[in-house]
């Protein structure tokens, strides 16, 4: 009795065998190809593109601007780009960057001002987009703070060398003066020197700007995590459900297509609809554009649908375990919990061509950041009109060529 499954699978059912081994590895697949796109994303931060932007004017000879410019040239912490602000600012909405940081015009003067009794802290400006990646909106908030925390340790330093150097020289002319007029004149020092105590104690601030609308972590995630529940749901779908054998008389091979594929699309844009609804009533999520958000879902949900049920008709079940195995790659390529810059090289050579990281770029666009579609759109129209032909070629081939009698 033990023994019966274990001979029915090695001896009268080899196909299953090697069904069962592919199936066997899903789990190590899963984690070894996954965990290895984000094994340790920290460690590579510093390929995390930023754009730093320095307007600052000189004030005397001096030009605080330069200095941190030139502070960063030598430091490693994030992968700095030296650029104009248009520039960097256009880079960041189309997402090749994840933070401009902007040293304004008037830094060194603010820094030079702090001597004075109405001094106040320099302002460093730092954009974001959210939108882009939650996740590296955090990691480079958390950068640029150390980064301006350092900068604001330079300065206080150089200005309490200062002023203990001018408590000396105090000290020293209180034990030799003997002029009132001098002493007077040391006094209104010394209270100055009070004065840019308290200002130097915060000498830097920064100063937030992030044009996207990503209210919460669900609202970062949700363009990966649909895009994956759609991936998903198609794979299931193409496993439970014969794809294949027709029902009732067939014409042609079209008339195959039409029969299985207009199921299927209908099927996909119901369970595409539900998803979308629930997202909105019960998560809360609060796209940008609503109706163009849902029009892609429903495209990535047909597009997806489009391909994985190609692989199944053409390999049957190996089909489907291959689209697993490719999910399961595009869970690690398509930058959707990390930057794909903190990834490994495999994974950001595949991350352009990933059907899962244009579904979401464009939903990236539609829900917070409010970008053009226009190119998702166009490719995702092009993958669903290739792989309608295929399965049109398939379905007339198995009709015309394999005489299969389809009317009885």
């Amino acid at each position: 009795m033990f023994t019966a499954e274990w001979k029915y699978i090695f001896k009268d059912n080899r196909s299953l065998l090697r069904i069962l081994l592919g199936i066997m590895l899903i789990p190590t697949f899963y984690a070894v190809i996954f965990l290895s796109s984000l094994w340790n994303p920290y460690q590579e931060i510093s390929h995390l593109p930023v754009a730093v932007v320095n307007e600052d004017k000189t004030q005397g000879s001096i030009n605080f601007g330069n200095k941190i410019v030139n502070n960063l040239k030598q430091n490693n912490s994030l992968d700095f780009k030296f650029i104009t602000n248009s520039s960097a600012q256009n880079q960041l909405k189309q997402g090749k960057i994840y933070m401009v940081l902007l040293i304004p015009k008037d830094f060194s003067k603010d820094i030079e001002n702090l001597k004075t009794s109405n001094g106040k802290s320099a302002t460093l400006d730092y954009y974001t987009s959210a939108g882009h990646s939650f996740v590296a909106m955090k990691m480079a908030t958390t950068a640029i703070n150390n980064i301006k925390n350092k900068i604001a340790n330079e300065i206080s330093d150089s200005y309490l060398k200062e002023i203990n150097d001018q408590d000396t020289k105090f000290i020293n002319i209180l034990k030799t003066s003997s002029s009132n007029p001098q002493m007077e004149k040391m006094i209104i020092s010394k209270t100055q020197n009070v004065t840019l105590n308290k200002n130097i104690m915060e000498p830097v601030k920064l100063h937030h700007f992030d044009n996207t609308t990503v209210k919460n972590n669900g609202t970062g995630m949700a363009p990966y995590l649909i895009s994956v529940a759609l991936f998903v749901g198609c794979i299931t779908l193409n496993i439970i459900y014969d794809t294949f054998s027709p029902r009732g008389k067939i014409k042609n091979g079209i008339d195959w297509w039409i029969s299985k594929m207009s199921f299927l699309y209908i099927f996909i844009i119901l369970a595409a609809s539900i998803m979308y609804i629930l997202l909105i009533t019960v998560n809360g999520l609060t796209p940008l554009n609503v109706f163009q958000t849902y029009g892609f879902i429903i495209l990535t949900a047909i597009t997806f649908l489009s391909i994985v049920t190609l692989f199944n008709l053409l390999f049957g079940m190996t089909g489907a375990w291959l689209m697993l195995l490719f999910m399961i790659i595009q869970l690690g390529g398509s930058a959707g919990t990390y930057p794909i810059q903190l990834s490994n090289i495999f994974f950001r050579s595949i991350h352009p061509y990933l059907p899962m990281s244009i579904s979401i770029d464009a939903l990236r666009s539609t829900i917070s950041i409010g970008n053009s579609i226009n190119n998702e759109v166009i490719t995702f129209l092009i993958i669903l009109i290739i792989t309608n032909c295929l399965m049109i070629i398939f379905f007339k081939t198995e009709y015309d060529f394999k005489n299969i009698d389809l009317n009885k």
